[in-house]
């Protein structure tokens, strides 16, 4: 087995199909990333989650949080209905439908609204991360 080689950059141990792959570069490196992002996590969690960080003190950020998304989810909601009216106000006056055909068109602009954002809140991705483009070498 090969010894470990250094990263060029930040000079972290790497393992030598590692070094060969990316030119001598650790991961973090070769992806642009910052070396000691994940000690800085490991850092931050130690200080939140200590005798420190009391419970009452957990419990409201868990309440911020909700209350947050809960008035973000409100106005998401009230955006779909107001949009989904005028399509049928829009429906009804523009295009001459009757009643029932104005609504039905809101009721599906508003179907097809809350089916876009759940495809957005989709994770599209293969779960392998994207790797940015090599930095040409001059």
């Amino acid at each position: 087995m090969a010894d470990p080689l250094k990263c060029q950059t930040c000079s972290t141990v790497i393992q030598p199909a590692t070094a060969e792959r990316t030119d001598g570069l650790c991961m973090p490196c070769a992806m642009g990333a910052d070396p000691t992002f994940a000690d800085k996590v490991e850092a931050e969690k130690g200080s939140a989650t200590g005798k420190d960080y009391p419970l009452w003190k957990q419990v409201r950020d868990l309440i911020v949080i909700l209350l947050v998304g809960g008035v973000f989810m409100a106005v998401l909601f009230v955006a779909k209905v107001v949009v989904s009216l005028i399509a049928a106000l829009i429906a009804k006056f523009v295009f001459k439908t009757d009643w029932l055909q104005a609504v039905m068109i809101g009721a599906g602009t508003f179907a097809v609204l809350g089916f876009i954002g759940m495809l957005s809140d989709l994770d599209w991705s293969d779960g392998r991360p994207r790797p940015k483009a090599k930095k040409s070498k001059m």
